[in-house]
C-alpha cells in the first residue's frame, strides 16, 4: 500500500513543482515511513535561478522558493488528503549549488508510526551525542534529541528545545524567515565538525535543515552515500 501510495506522490508533486516553479525535478525519491514522509529531489533548480545564483543571490532564490512552499501548502495537504494521507506538518531545504531540495512533513495516517530500529553497526549513543555537542556549540543543547533511520539512506534528527533567548524575540517579532537564512549554514558547518562519518559508517552526502519555529523545534535530514567510496 506504502509503495502506491508512494508513487501516487511521485506522480503528484511533480506536476505541482513544474506547474508552480517553472521547473520539475529530473527525479523524485519519496519515502513513507509515518509519522515521517519525506521526498529527496535532484536536477531542481530554473534557469533563471541558475543565474541568480552565478550572481551569488541565493538568499533571493531561498526567500522565493520559502514564499511559494508556504502557500502550496493548503494544496499540498488537499492533495495528499485525496491520497488517504494527513500531512500535519510541512518542511524544505534546498541545496542550490547542487540542484537538489528536500520536502519533508509528519503525518497521520491513522496507522501505527512504524517501529524505527537502528542498524546494527551504528553506536546511536555516539550519533546523538555528536548532534548534541553541535547544537550546543551553535546554541544550546536540545532539550530532547531524537534520530531516526528512514531507510538505509535517509536520517531524521528530531529535536526540541533548542532556541536561545535572543532567537524567541527574533520569532516573536516575525523575524522567521531571516532566522531560517542566518541558521541554514550555522548549522551545517557545525554537523559537518561535529558528525563523525565513522559514527555513521558511511559518507555524508548532504544535510538538509528546517525548523518550527512557533513551537520550537526542528529537524535535520541527512542524506548518506552507499558507502565511503560514493
Amino acid at each position: 500500500m506504502e509503495k502506491e501510495q508512494e508513487r501516487k506522490i511521485v506522480s503528484y508533486l511533480g506536476k505541482l513543482i513544474r506547474d508552480h516553479f517553472g521547473k520539475g525535478s529530473t527525479s523524485l525519491y519519496v519515502s513513507i515511513t509515518p509519522p515521517f514522509l519525506t521526498v529527496y529531489l535532484r536536477g531542481f533548480i530554473s534557469p533563471a535561478e541558475q543565474t541568480l545564483v552565478r550572481q551569488k543571490e541565493e538568499t533571493r532564490v531561498f526567500e522565493t522558493r520559502n514564499l511559494l512552499m508556504v502557500e502550496l501548502f493548503p494544496t499540498i495537504k488537499s492533495g495528499f488528503w485525496e491520497k488517504k494521507i494527513n500531512l500535519k506538518e510541512l518542511y524544505f531545504d534546498w541545496k542550490l549549488e547542487k540542484h537538489t531540495g528536500m520536502i519533508w512533513g509528519l503525518i497521520d495516517n491513522d496507522t501505527k508510526s512504524t517501529s524505527f530500529s537502528w542498524p546494527e553497526h551504528i553506536d546511536n549513543k555516539n550519533l546523538e551525542s555528536d548532534i548534541i555537542k553541535m547544537s550546543q556549540t551553535i546554541q544550546k543543547a536540545p532539550l530532547h534529541t531524537e534520530v531516526f533511520w528512514i531507510n538505509d539512506r535517509t536520517v531524521l534528527i528530531h529535536r526540541e528545545g533548542i532556541f536561545v533567548e535572543i532567537e524567541k524575540s527574533l520569532i516573536e517579532l516575525g523575524y522567521t524567515e531571516e532566522l531560517r537564512t542566518a541558521k541554514r549554514p550555522l548549522e551545517e558547518k557545525g554537523l559537518y565538525k561535529f558528525l563523525s562519518e565513522p559514527t555513521l559508517k558511511k559518507r555524508l552526502r548532504e544535510a538538509f535543515f528546517d525548523w518550527n519555529f512557533s513551537e520550537d523545534k526542528g529537524h535535520i535530514i541527512l542524506i548518506l552515500a552507499p558507502d565511503f567510496n560514493s
